[in-house]
């Protein structure tokens, strides 16, 4: 993503004991070919329901906004819609300002990525908890 001049790469980390679901890791340059940087507050954010990116940036307004899974209640559960706050070499903040859930009786495991591209809006679900043919 590009963003104030420099391009930013969002990612999950993990490491010994963590998983990949609950770290969220920064990394930015002026240029796409590099040099990369990590954030000096690598990993920015620790939150199982709002760390692990789940599909690319949109604006909405002025605000623009990060996808990412809700793992609360296991691996791509849900998708919480979260508001940039700030983003800078410094610091990094968000705010999440919506949650989607699957209600108990959905079809799916969970959703797993969310995209928005001119008119169109794409959720992709997370696996069949019965053996359905959609086709």
């Amino acid at each position: 993503m590009r963003h104030d001049g420099r391009f930013w790469i969002f990612a999950s980390l993990s490491g010994e004991g963590r998983s990949s679901w609950d770290a969220l890791g920064l990394f930015y340059s002026d240029r796409l070919e590099g040099p990369w940087q990590a954030h000096r507050a690598n990993p920015v954010l620790i939150d199982a329901g709002q760390a692990r990116p789940a599909g690319a940036f949109f604006r909405h307004g002025d605000q623009l906004i990060r996808p990412a899974q809700d793992c609360r209640g296991g691996y791509g559960r849900g998708i919480s819609l979260c508001r940039i706050d700030r983003l800078d070499p410094e610091a990094y903040q968000q705010t999440r300002i919506d949650s989607l859930i699957p209600a108990p009786d959905f079809k799916y495991n969970g959703l797993h990525m969310l995209n928005r591209v001119g008119p169109w809006e794409v959720i992709d679900v997370r696996g069949w908890r019965n053996q359905i043919k959609l086709f």
